[in-house]
C-alpha cells in the first residue's frame, strides 16, 4: 500500500470520462465500484468520484465497511443527474 499524506483520512479516487452509456445530450451511465476491504488504517474512509460525463456511482460494500463522506466531482454537475447506490457484498 503507498504512504498516506492523510493522517486524518483515507482517501480512495475513482475518475471515469463516462459511465457506460454514450448520449447526447448527456445522460448518467452506470459504474460499478466494488470496495474489497477497506477502514484498515483505522481512520475514516473518503471516496472521491470524479467524471466528465453525468455517472450513476454503484457501490457494492462489504458488510461492516463505513463510508464516512462521498465527493462527487463532474463537468455536468450543474446538471446533476447522478447517483449514488448503494449495497452490501
Amino acid at each position: 500500500m503507498p504512504s498516506s499524506s492523510s493522517t486524518q483520512y483515507e482517501v480512495h479516487v475513482m475518475s471515469v470520462y463516462e459511465g457506460n452509456r454514450h448520449t447526447r445530450p448527456p445522460s448518467a451511465g452506470d459504474t460499478y465500484v466494488n470496495i474489497l476491504s477497506g477502514g484498515q488504517s483505522g481512520r475514516p474512509i473518503v471516496l472521491v468520484f470524479a467524471s466528465y460525463e453525468p455517472v450513476n456511482w454503484i457501490l457494492n460494500l462489504p458488510a461492516g465497511v463505513t463510508i464516512s463522506r462521498v465527493i462527487v466531482v463532474s463537468v455536468h454537475d450543474k446538471n446533476l443527474n447522478q447517483r449514488i447506490i448503494s449495497d452490501t457484498i
